[in-house]
């Protein structure tokens, strides 16, 4: 009887104690969308108390946050984002060796982006650029550099303009104060569905759309990856039934839904993530002015 009281006791600690989600984007990215989702699971799941905390500036307040609660939070994020912030502050892969990174579930779509009386064509687009500098609105994170590799590879002119968050660039598509965006699909899917933004190309063939290496006609790939962090010294790691949870998420049917509905690439967890980090952070190395 009193072995039952000590593991009742010790199972009612490890639901009630808050989980905190943090998130590498602003409300309403597909990012957020993404978290909240996995809030879900962890909820419904046993684990009643868990906090969503929407970070943004391109991961690093997130991940300030995360570790200053390192026994009992986790991040949710892109993880292309570590790669860039190790460039930009000449951190050598600073996350990976402070967190686990949960080897990410979903690869999102880039597109690049116009409204309904912007480039008739990703073609149009291109042509433009090479000849004119081309503000394109992105959302932050490491998408700024990959707009400069574009730059660097294809001779074109795009000139990054950074927002806090997908809803300030999609805000300034719709209203044509932009015309020209780069940015994951998901935010803009039902945008695009109802006709009132236009997708001119996208990374991946899966919506239907044109692939931008073919328009380019040289090879072109964007790793991007929205994953887990979990601090080195979280408790949670020592939690089979949580661990058990986020290493499955690929075959949860909330998460599976979720991708459905968003045209999201859904994939089991990739055991190479943090060398395909470290590859990008090379990469983007070249970039940097």
């Amino acid at each position: 009887m009193k072995k039952f009281l000590i593991l009742l006791l010790l199972s009612f600690n490890c639901y009630s104690e808050p989980i905190n989600i943090f998130v590498t984007s602003t409300p309403g990215g597909g990012i957020d969308l993404f978290a909240r989702e996995v809030g879900k699971i962890l909820t419904e799941s046993g684990y009643e108390n868990v906090i969503i905390n929407q970070g943004g500036a391109g991961g690093d307040i997130a991940y300030n946050s995360t570790m200053s609660k390192e026994n009992n939070s986790i991040l949710v994020g892109a993880l292309q984002n570590f790669a860039f912030s190790h460039v930009i502050n000449k951190r050598e892969n600073f996350h990976i060796k402070t967190m686990k990174i949960i080897a990410p579930v979903v690869e999102p779509t880039f597109v690049f982006l116009t409204n309904k009386s912007g480039f008739n064509s990703f073609s149009d687009m291109i042509q433009y650029a090479k000849n004119n500098i081309t503000p394109c609105g992105v959302p932050g994170g490491g998408i700024p550099l990959e707009l400069e590799k574009i730059n660097y590879e294809y001779g074109t002119k795009f000139e990054a303009i950074v927002y806090k968050g997908s809803n300030q660039v999609k805000m300034d598509l719709l209203s044509k104060v932009l015309n020209c965006a780069f940015d994951g699909y998901t935010a803009y899917s039902q945008d695009y569905k109802l006709g009132s933004i236009k997708v001119l190309a996208a990374s991946k063939n899966n919506i239907g759309t044109p692939i931008i290496r073919d328009t380019l006609k040289r090879n072109y790939t964007y790793y991007a990856w929205w994953g887990i962090g979990i601090p080195n010294g979280s408790k949670l790691l020592n939690d089979d039934k949580f661990m058990n949870i986020m290493v499955n998420l690929y075959k949860n049917d909330i998460i599976k839904s979720f991708v459905t509905q968003h045209d999201l690439t859904l994939d089991k967890p990739n055991p190479n993530i943090n060398t395909h980090i470290t590859e990008i952070s090379d990469t983007y190395k070249k970039f940097i002015k």
